[in-house]
């Protein structure tokens, strides 16, 4: 029974030791037991650690992305939280706001490399990477930041507007002139004409 007691104090040393280290390089690292036995829970935390451990130099990076871009970050571990063994399904990406084809590849114990695009309206902030495998739930920070280029009021006078394609651009003149409910649109060809929306 002492046993007992001071392997149940370790481990809660173990995971006090990992949430001390969570607080250096922005990775939070959560441990979900659930239903899970004392054993495991022991190996997880001892494993969790060292993932911790090997995570205070750079467990993701680069740490600063730019919307408007499609993004490759690399994750690290110190090979004992298993990478290999993580799906694109067990990664997301919070806030998720201008996130969209979020992937997972060249998956090793060690590390993986994500994949993803920013739209160029992402808003810009600081954002997780999370992975979620059930039993072990860890958070990477990085930051995205806004992209200069981007087409705003600001940078796009009238009688420019900004696209779709968030680009500044003259609007469309028809000689003559069109009348509701025509628009001026550009022809294949070359040159513009006035034609009724569909």
């Amino acid at each position: 029974m002492n046993d007992w007691f001071k392997g149940r104090a370790w481990c809660r040393g173990m995971i006090a030791a990992a949430q001390i280290l969570k607080e250096k390089n922005g990775c939070i690292m959560m441990i979900s037991v659930g239903r899970q036995s004392f054993v495991v829970l022991v190996t997880t935390a001892f494993a969790f650690l060292l993932f911790a451990s090997a995570a205070l130099a750079d467990p993701v990076t680069p740490t600063t992305v730019t919307a408007g871009t499609s993004p490759t970050l690399t994750i690290n571990s110190s090979g004992f939280f298993d990478l290999s063994k993580v799906t694109s399904k067990q990664i997301s990406i919070s806030p998720a706001s201008g996130v969209s084809n979020l992937q997972l590849s060249n998956a090793t114990p060690a590390s993986a490399t994500v994949t993803f695009t920013l739209s160029s309206s992402a808003p810009a902030g600081a954002r997780m990477l999370v992975i979620n495998t059930g039993d072990v739930n860890v958070s990477l920070k990085f930051t995205v930041q806004a992209n200069s280029n981007k087409c705003t009021p600001s940078n796009c006078r009238l009688p420019r507007f900004c696209d779709e394609n968030d680009k500044c651009v003259q609007p469309l003149v028809c000689n003559p002139r069109c009348h509701s409910p025509q628009v001026c649109v550009k022809k294949s060809g070359g040159g513009n004409v006035c034609e009724t929306p569909q």
